[in-house]
Formats: structure tokens, sequence, C-alpha cells
């Protein structure tokens, strides 16, 4: 079964488990409209930024805690995500 979670044309995914709850989030880049964050469980989506990465890399860089998602914004920097409760870093 197909479940359509949105009608933007999306460039590039990825699944990340980044608020450590053991079930993962997906990360969208949607070009000229950023980044965002899909929580499949609470059915919402969050924007994680205006700017279109040029790279991005999902890795667990710690142990323990959250999966983090390592965004490369060419000129803008490159930045690493991961989503505490109420505090996106």
């Amino acid at each position: 079964m197909w479940t359509k979670i949105s009608s933007c044309d999306a460039e590039k995914a990825s699944a990340v488990d980044d608020d450590g709850d053991g079930a993962d989030e997906l990360h969208v880049d949607f070009g000229e409209i950023g980044v965002w964050r899909y929580d499949y469980e609470s059915k919402a989506w969050t924007r994680l930024s205006g700017w279109n990465p040029d790279y991005t890399l999902q890795s667990d860089f710690w142990m323990v805690g959250p999966e983090e998602i390592c965004y490369d914004f060419g000129a803008g920097g490159l930045y690493v995500c991961s989503w505490p409760p109420n505090n996106p870093t």
C-alpha cells in the first residue's frame, strides 16, 4: 500500500533515528524550500533549514542516544543535526 506524505518534489532523503526513540524519522531535501523532518508517529513535518544542502551523511557518531545527520550547505557551512525533544540543534 502506498501512502502519500507530501506533494512536494524531493531531491533526496535520509532515514535517521534523530531523537533516539527507536524509530527512524525522515529528513527530506526539497530543494528550494529546504530540509524538512517527518516524524511518522506524529505525522508531523518540521522545517529544519531553508537552505538546499549539497551533500548529506547519516551516521551514529556516539554509541548511545540519537543518531545524527550531517548537512553540507556549501558556502553556508557544515552542520550536524540531532533532535532532542523541543530543542533541535
